[in-house]
């Protein structure tokens, strides 16, 4: 083996190391001095906190018979910090969700956003025929009467679950309980998003009309 080849081998073995030096320090760098770094990035990008109530507690009347229940409603929503086409999103919210769009432009900072909440289904549709990957639907639990007529003596709630007038309005604090913040996951696979069963901090459900002292009770 002549001199010339020696120098050879010993020029691609220093190269070699240096390589692997640098690469075992960049290593280091990314999973012990950065770790912490990189784990906050990636639970803001597919971990949101929210809080919200657990389902509103139902209305019976004096025979035990529901006045007003719960059911699932899909709501629409964005995660600003993850968006991928802003043009695309802001031209679609322009033309059927305005008000969700200057949610967008005053409160980008955020990493959850509702764009509407119940949706209807013409508005459920749109979303669906545009297939936008920056919209995400999720299920919520909304409020149903089953007898329309006495609507005006149960009332109706927001779209925040909140009593507005009659008996959800005068007992909104018993029926609403307190919130629990809980953890909207992503699924890797699927794309779509649901409410974790892993609990920040529990609330407590609403307590049902019936169920209160009866001096409290609103009879019908």
């Amino acid at each position: 083996m002549n001199n010339t080849h020696k120098f050879r081998l010993t020029i691609i073995f220093f190269l070699l190391s240096t390589i692997s030096i640098i690469s075992i320090i960049h290593l280091y760098s990314l999973q012990i001095r950065r770790h912490l770094f990189f784990t906050n990035l990636g639970n803001q990008q597919y971990h949101v906190s929210i809080t919200a109530y657990q389902p509103r507690a139902t209305i019976f009347d004096r025979n035990n018979k529901p006045l007003a229940l719960n059911k699932d409603s899909l709501s629409a929503f964005m995660l600003p910090k993850t968006i991928k086409d802003k043009q695309a999103l802001s031209l679609f919210l322009k033309q059927h969700f305005p008000d969700a769009l200057e949610r967008l432009i005053h409160k980008g900072n955020q990493h959850f956003l509702y764009i509407k909440r119940r949706l209807k289904p013409e508005e459920l549709q749109c979303i669906e025929t545009n297939k936008n990957k920056d919209i995400h639907l999720i299920t919520e639990p909304s409020r149903f009467y089953p007898i329309p007529e006495a609507g005006g003596i149960i009332g109706i709630t927001n779209t925040d679950n909140n009593g507005l007038f009659g008996i959800e309005l005068i007992c909104n604090n018993q029926l609403i309980g307190t919130p629990s913040t809980t953890i909207l996951e992503k699924d890797a696979r699927s794309g779509k998003f649901y409410f974790s069963k892993q609990i920040q901090e529990e609330g407590s459900a609403g307590a049902a009309e019936q169920d209160v002292p009866a001096r409290q009770r609103l009879w019908l």
